[in-house]
């Protein structure tokens, strides 16, 4: 790995170095003085088609606008006060990540601490979400509102899953180490109820044409909606799950999908006539007649978005079905080149390995000498960037500690993870359990996980960095993730609930290899426990948030002071007794008693806990049958040592 990294470092940082200039550098180094030529050039091919390389690279393209074609569509369509159109690309969930891109660049820097942003969903809205960076020592208290709900059984491209993945991706991932636990959002509000006008400053939406890619078409059995029934009636688009025909109108007979909440589209109005941006995003021709039955309903109650982001494909649809044609975009020459070199860095880094430089110039049909002059200009100025992440460190064990609780507590596992600060606790946690995961997926063919929710399991799930952490499983053909609690979500701290986490998962993994081996499953009960190979649960503690929980679901218990711990938000007393009459059915989670039957039928059931003052509630959770691995870090450990050492 060390050489993987320095190799890659050397390529692309500070600035992106050519094959000569890199040559010289590495044999400056004391490992390849004496290599020949030949070898370290075969060590650089090994390195760019190395599966581990993707992990430690981020590529960002940042597409070209197209100016005058921005232009004609804003003076097209009257009230639409900004356009972005971009360059086309052939694949759906690159030209969403473009569009995103480019809607990054162009309303990040107008973003001000305290305001409303609201998502619906979709891939494009996601791809947005995924393309912001934002410092809290620039900006604070961001609210996030979800404009549509999806059930708790439905994961993918909801817009509760772009909230707690763009907050959880702010706290958990690697770039934001030097400034973790920091986060400029508030809070993720998650029903659509709560949202309003005055609340929201910004709203980003997308376009759907019940097309495969789309919630409401892969879904549309668990959202109860007739996919087949909305196209005969004439339905050509969708915005927040209503539908329009051509003519800007709803269909004459009312059909939406029964288990779908959203805002209602006065809200958009309202917006759009206090002049906030409602952002529209559409791409590709098909969705062109989308765009302009959206922009007719106005009829009905006035304009529903003033800002597109879009491509020429779309774009020069659009100006047709308006009778109109492009002016001077073609002719335009320094256009046509900018276009020429985002393609050619699209084509470049459009897969892993990267495409060599001779078979983009194929592609293109343009001289080679063309496509590196063009490839070199986008690394030196900007607009394709290579950053080069290091790889985290193995969590370093306390193998010590970890023996003597091994044999203290008769656990079948334990690890014990070295932590510089108490604040990466979490992190050195779920790493640790990540790379106890992927030892046992090593010689599995199929795996079932249940996963509770909590910010370690979170942790746990973002070290695993799925899907690329597969690519190293050879025997492995499925991997199924259970849901093992249900609750409805209203707002979002940390982007830490098993939903969140597992709307994550499948966004992840969407458009890979691993899209259908990877598989996220919702809660159905005790049941699922028996199908399951491995459980991993954060071990909690009876404090003001559960307390909270329990009162949110019309919890009551009167001795609720002997409790010592919890477990699926579960209090049990110092015998591990589970406390409250049914409690688990009240709070939609798997049962403690289906859990201890696990442990003795000899399913690992992992316990995760990053806290000393927690060290009483593992203690009493691995006496009690209720796990039989554990993962500590080293604080905790040592007072769990202390704790069975007094008796």
């Amino acid at each position: 790995m060390r050489e993987l990294y320095r190799v890659l470092h050397f390529r692309f940082t500070p600035h992106p170095l050519r094959p000569k200039a890199l040559l010289r550098a590495l044999k400056s180094l004391l490992p390849y003085a004496h290599w020949s030529e030949k070898r370290i050039r075969r060590l650089l091919e090994r390195t760019l088609t190395d599966p581990r390389a993707p992990t430690l690279i981020a590529v960002t393209i940042n597409p070209p606008i197209n100016e005058a074609l921005s232009r004609q569509i804003c003076r097209e369509l009257k009230g639409i006060r900004e356009a972005i159109v971009v360059p086309p690309v052939p694949d759906r969930k690159a030209q969403s990540r473009y569009l995103g891109i480019a809607a990054a660049n162009a309303f990040t820097p107008r973003f001000r601490s305290g305001q409303g942003l609201g998502f619906s969903a979709g891939q494009t809205v996601y791809a947005f979400a995924s393309s912001l960076w934002l410092s809290p020592e620039q900006i604070s208290d961001l609210r996030l509102y979800a404009l549509t709900r999806c059930p708790p059984s439905v994961f993918g491209w909801t817009a509760e899953g772009t909230i707690t993945d763009l907050i959880a991706r702010h706290l958990w991932h690697p770039l934001t180490k030097e400034r973790f636990p920091q986060t400029p959002f508030k809070e993720g509000i998650l029903d659509p109820d709560l949202a309003d006008a005055d609340a929201l400053d910004f709203a980003f939406v997308e376009v759907g044409t019940l097309k495969a890619g789309e919630l409401l078409f892969d879904h549309a059995e668990t959202l109860e909606f007739d996919v087949a029934r909305a196209k005969r009636m004439g339905v050509i688009a969708e915005l927040l799950g209503y539908l329009s025909c051509a003519d800007g109108l709803p269909p004459s007979l009312f059909v939406r999908p029964k288990r779908w909440q959203a805002v209602s589209p006065s809200l958009l109005r309202t917006m759009v006539r206090v002049e906030k941006p409602v952002v529209l995003f559409a791409s590709g021709e098909d969705e062109a007649r989308a765009v302009l039955a959206i922009y007719h309903s106005q009829r009905v109650g006035g304009p529903l978005f003033n800002t597109v982001v879009t491509d020429e494909l779309c774009a020069k649809a659009l100006l047709r079905l308006l009778g109109r044609r492009e002016v001077g975009g073609e002719e335009d020459h320094r256009w046509q080149r900018e276009r020429l070199k985002f393609w050619v860095c699209h084509w470049h880094f459009a897969n892993t390995p990267f495409t060599p430089r001779k078979e983009v110039a194929k592609r293109l049909g343009i001289r080679r000498s063309l496509a590196s002059t063009l490839l070199e200009e986008a690394l030196n100025k900007g607009d394709a960037q290579v950053k080069v992440f290091p790889p985290l460190p193995d969590p370093t064990c306390a193998l010590d500690a970890e023996m003597m609780l091994l044999k203290n507590l008769g656990l079948r596992e334990v690890r014990v993870v070295e932590v510089g600060q108490s604040k990466w606790a979490y992190l050195a946690v779920g790493q640790a359990a990540a790379q106890l995961l992927l030892e046992w997926l090593k010689v599995a063919e199929e795996f079932a996980i249940g996963l509770d929710g909590g910010r370690a399991i979170r942790a746990f799930v973002e070290a695993l960095n799925l899907p690329h952490s597969l690519s190293q499983m050879h025997h492995l053909k499925r991997l199924e993730l259970w849901a093992l609690h249900h609750r409805p979500r209203r707002k979002s701290l940390w982007g830490a609930g098993v939903n969140d986490i597992l709307d994550a998962v499948a966004i992840r993994c969407h458009g890979s290899e691993w899209s259908e081996k990877v598989l996220c499953r919702p809660f159905e009960g005790d049941a699922v426990v028996e199908r399951l190979n491995a459980i991993f649960v954060s071990i909690g503690a009876v404090d003001e948030p559960n307390r909270q929980l329990l009162r949110a679901h019309n919890i009551f218990i009167p001795d609720l002071e002997r409790a010592v711990g919890t477990l699926f938000s579960q209090p049990f007393d110092a015998t591990g007794k589970p406390l409250g009459e049914n409690i688990s059915q009240a709070l939609g989670s798997v049962s403690l008693g289906s859990i201890r039957h696990a442990v003795s039928q000899g399913i690992p059931v992992v316990g995760l806990v990053a806290n000393p003052q927690r060290a009483l509630s593992a203690l009493v959770a691995c006496r009690s049958g209720l796990v039989n691995c554990l993962i500590a870090d080293r604080q905790t450990a040592e007072e769990l040592i202390r704790l069975t050492s007094s008796g």
